[in-house]
């Protein structure tokens, strides 16, 4: 196959599944003068009416953020295995720079900080 590169700056659909779950990205400049982006944000979200919006990006000082419907729930899940429940989501503290996220509609994922990027 081709070889492709892809440095898109800004926010973007990256994932929908049949309408039901989505996951939206972030992307930055990698650094102050560079042409290279980085993911630096994600929100996912099971598309049921009433269900939560978990988003993870990277902070200020590069630290790892969450937040449940926009709010920041980072101090929730201080430590590892530090869970945080909702009626719909629960979101566990994996290591330091790792949540794992689990809808009640069975999907999961995990969001990991690495070397400056999601």
């Amino acid at each position: 196959g081709r070889r492709y590169t892809f440095n898109g700056l800004g926010e973007y659909i990256f994932a929908n599944v049949n309408g039901t779950f989505e996951i939206q990205a972030r992307m930055k400049l990698a650094a102050e003068h560079a042409t290279a982006t980085l993911f630096s944000a994600f929100a996912v979200a099971d598309l049921t009416p009433g269900s939560d919006r978990v988003q993870g990006e990277i902070g200020p000082d590069g630290e790892f953020i969450a937040r449940l419907n926009g709010d920041d729930i980072t101090a929730k899940l201080s430590s590892v295995k530090d869970t945080y429940m909702t009626k719909f989501v629960m979101l566990e503290r994996i290591t330091e720079d790792t949540v794992s996220v689990s809808f009640m509609s069975s999907i999961s994922l995990e969001m990991s900080l690495r070397e400056g990027t999601l």
